[in-house]
């Protein structure tokens, strides 16, 4: 149904949308009928990755997918081609825990955006220490606890961590 038809919610309502815990959004069998759910879960952040995992990645303009180094260019495995203007977006990895369980959270690029209130290109530009204080000020201190709309989740399981793309 196109945006203009559905009846607008708070973001009171909007926050408590089929809420679930961690352990309960863990246990959901993903597949493409579930696919487009949105899940609302309230957490605390425990961490936020910056350092092993990076913060941003360069992604393809076109697809908006990673590209990697190929020879002395970059390329789009996606689009099968060489990446011409390709884009740097936000992709930080916050570790999430609730009264059921923990799971790392990925936040990528617009909600990433709309909560640091500077592009990643922008952010980019200045000195590693203020990048990094940026990151971890604005989750640490404003969304410490949150509510996370989980919708076009991926939910990525492995014997080590479980992980949900957030987009």
């Amino acid at each position: 149904m196109p945006k203009q038809f559905k009846p607008q919610v708070s973001i009171e309502e909007e926050m408590s949308i089929n809420r679930r815990t961690i352990s309960e959004i863990k246990k959901v069998m993903w597949d493409s009928d579930n696919k487009e759910t949105i899940f609302t879960c309230e957490g605390k952040i425990i961490n936020i990755d910056i350092d092993r995992s990076g913060w941003y990645f360069i992604s393809c303009k076109v697809c908006r997918k990673k590209v990697n180094s190929k020879d002395e260019f970059l390329w789009c495995d996606n689009c099968n081609k060489k990446a011409c203007f390709p884009i740097p977006r936000y992709r930080i990895q916050l570790k999430v825990k609730d009264s059921s369980g923990m799971a790392t959270f990925i936040l990528f690029d617009s909600e990433a955006e709309k909560l640091l209130n500077i592009s990643t290109k922008d952010l980019l530009n200045k000195s590693i220490e203020v990048r990094k204080s940026k990151i971890k000020l604005v989750f640490n201190i404003y969304y410490f606890t949150s509510v996370y709309n989980l919708k076009n989740v991926t939910f990525v399981r492995s014997p080590m961590k479980s992980s949900f793309l957030c987009k």
